[in-house]
């Protein structure tokens, strides 16, 4: 990214599993101050945790987000959370797509659509 001279970049990225930087003292240090987050697969992807942990995760990232901030979740799984789960913790669903699933290294797996939802957080 390029960025004008005189200029700083608010810009932050953090790549590292939900699990391992919300026991890191950096996860109270973000709280409420993402505008975006991208999760793609994991903390809410059905072949990777439970229903409730899905929602445990999906408060864990809402907490990060400032009021309006951006969740976008994805992944090549579908996720284990429904529209009943993002409302109740106060997430309006902004836009939803279907995404087409990374090429598969074998002949005999399927390509799919997955769903991408993009979510804004209200309080």
């Amino acid at each position: 990214m390029v960025f004008p001279k005189n200029t700083q970049s608010a810009l932050g990225v953090i790549n590292e599993s939900l699990e391992n930087f919300s026991s890191d003292s950096k996860y109270k240090k973000y709280r409420e101050s993402a505008d975006i987050i991208i999760s793609s697969g994991g903390p809410l992807n059905v072949q990777i945790v439970s229903h409730a942990a899905a929602i445990k995760n999906l408060g864990m990232l809402r907490r990060l987000l400032k009021k309006q901030g951006i969740l976008i979740a994805t992944g090549l799984s579908e996720l284990a959370i429904k529209k009943k789960d993002m409302e109740k913790q106060h997430f309006t669903i902004f836009s939803t797509h279907s995404v087409q699933a990374v090429k598969r290294k074998h002949k005999d797996e399927i390509d799919s659509m997955r769903p991408m939802y993009v979510i804004r957080k209200d309080k």
